[in-house]
């Protein structure tokens, strides 16, 4: 594969993952909206259990959409705009 094969690959990536976190940043919202909803009149005993599982989710999401997310999508973009000036000046 070229370099200039290389670059256009990685544009397509980068694309595809910056619609990726916009997506998912949009469904996490979604589903935030929807669980403060069903959060004050669900009260049975699988709640409990839930909502461990829901924190554990929740943290996650938070921390790769905060922090993980950006730093990928940043690191690729850096590599794009290096190779970019290495093939085109």
């Amino acid at each position: 594969m070229s370099l200039d094969e290389t670059l256009e690959q990685m544009r397509y990536f980068a694309r595809e993952l910056d619609e990726f976190n916009l997506q998912i940043t949009q469904s996490m919202r979604d589903l935030e909206h929807n669980h403060s909803i069903v959060d004050p009149v669900w009260q049975d005993s699988f709640r409990l259990q839930y909502d461990q599982r829901w924190q554990h989710f929740a943290e996650f999401m938070r921390q790769y959409l905060q922090r993980e997310a950006p730093n990928y999508s940043r690191f690729l973009h850096e590599k794009l705009l290096r190779l970019q000036r290495y093939l085109h000046g």
